[in-house]
């Protein structure tokens, strides 16, 4: 089930007995995806910038699983294609790329997910089909070694001394585990499980759910009312709830381990609006984008966190230009980061563009997506 909905991405909650639904104790947002209108990301973003990837001659250029960004580094995951990390810096200089398929020590026949230990660089990566996590060096990308665990992981985050965040898919007596956070040396037993576990939740938990910024660790929990979590002293916090109002999903639909049915159910009774991600908190705003409707109908909300207004966009365009500004892949601290295929790009007005139309000219040579980073407006 979790290829479909990575595949379904692609196109387009503390541990505990009782659900966290309609916590009175922290700030709701309601969000209506029905009355979503048009704009022009100029209206709502400042500090545009345009990168183009420039990968080495020769390289086969990665389909893009996933980007994780660390410090001055973009790391882009290629899961199903080359089964590569290829890294670039901020400007889209080259770095360097981890292709070690293969069954000896240090290689791997699949590369499900990483993380980047900032702290001791180290890459980390995790084979699904071994159950194993291999570690190599930064930026040379050297063997290190493995370590075997037999937990079924779909996403993972090093943090500072010792301390992992896990999403772990993994039945037991038909329960799914969700997020637990570990001890390095510890990993057979997790030090606490922190997140409820319900199917739908645990495999919607994608990297796009786990967000960084201003220093902080936010964990959008996918349900029927999305609850944020802040990771503060090694446990997860509830700091605020969205809420779809008519167009929320039933708690009882993510309960369900097959995801056929839960498509059905968006279907039933109007649209449906569900999956908060690339979620941003800082002082005045929240801001994220979520499914309205079906899976890949993506739309931005900005919610002012004074008056609990949102905003909702049907669609961010350029400028000038019949160019739709996809959500986000990811964010490096209050920066979203979106992808551009100059193929599919129409170029008429791109003159007006004078950064858009470097990167596309640098871009189309070896069919690269762009990546636009943005900051939205306060």
């Amino acid at each position: 089930m979790k290829n479909c909905f990575y595949i379904l991405f692609l196109l387009s909650c503390l541990f505990s007995c009782k659900d966290q639904i309609g916590n009175s104790d922290i700030d709701s947002f309601l969000v209506h995806g029905e009355n979503a209108n048009p704009t022009l990301l100029s209206n709502i973003a400042q500090n545009v910038d345009y990168v183009s990837l420039k990968w080495p001659k020769g390289t086969t250029i990665s389909r893009i699983t996933d980007i994780k960004v660390y410090g001055n580094y973009i790391f882009i995951h290629d899961r199903d294609g080359t089964m590569t990390i290829t890294v670039f810096d901020k400007q889209g200089n080259y770095v360097n790329r981890l292709n070690k398929i293969g069954k000896g020590p240090g290689e791997y026949l699949d590369l499900e997910a990483f993380s980047f230990d900032i702290e001791n660089e180290i890459l980390v990566t995790y084979s699904r089909d071994v159950q194993s996590f291999n570690f190599y060096t930064f930026p040379e990308m050297e063997f290190i070694r493995s370590l075997k665990r037999n937990k079924y992981i779909i996403n993972f985050e090093v943090l500072k001394n010792g301390d992992w965040l896990v999403i772990c898919d993994e039945e037991f007596n038909n329960k799914f585990h969700g997020l637990e956070r570990w001890d390095e040396d510890h990993i057979a037993q997790p030090v606490n499980k922190l997140i409820k576990r319900d199917p739908i939740t645990v495999e919607m938990s994608l990297p796009n759910t786990l967000t960084k910024n201003q220093g902080n660790i936010y964990y959008a929990n996918p349900h029927e009312i999305t609850t944020i979590f802040k990771f503060t002293n090694e446990d997860f916090t509830p700091v605020l709830e969205i809420d779809f109002g008519m167009n929320n999903i039933p708690s009882q639909s993510w309960e369900t381990p097959h995801v056929e049915e839960f498509e059905n159910t968006l279907e039933e009774g109007g649209e449906k609006s569900f999956w908060v991600q690339n979620a941003i908190i800082n002082d005045s705003t929240v801001s994220f984008w979520f499914y309205y409707g079906g899976f890949g109908n993506d739309y931005l909300a900005i919610c002012d966190k004074n008056t609990k207004e949102c905003s909702v966009y049907s669609e961010v365009n350029l400028t000038n230009m019949n160019i739709n500004v996809p959500a986000p892949i990811t964010n490096s601290n209050d920066r979203y980061i979106s992808l551009l295929y100059p193929d599919l790009m129409d170029t008429v007005g791109i003159s007006t563009h004078i950064d858009l139309m470097n990167a596309f000219e640098e871009s189309i040579k070896t069919s690269s997506p762009i990546l636009v980073f943005f900051t939205l407006l306060d």
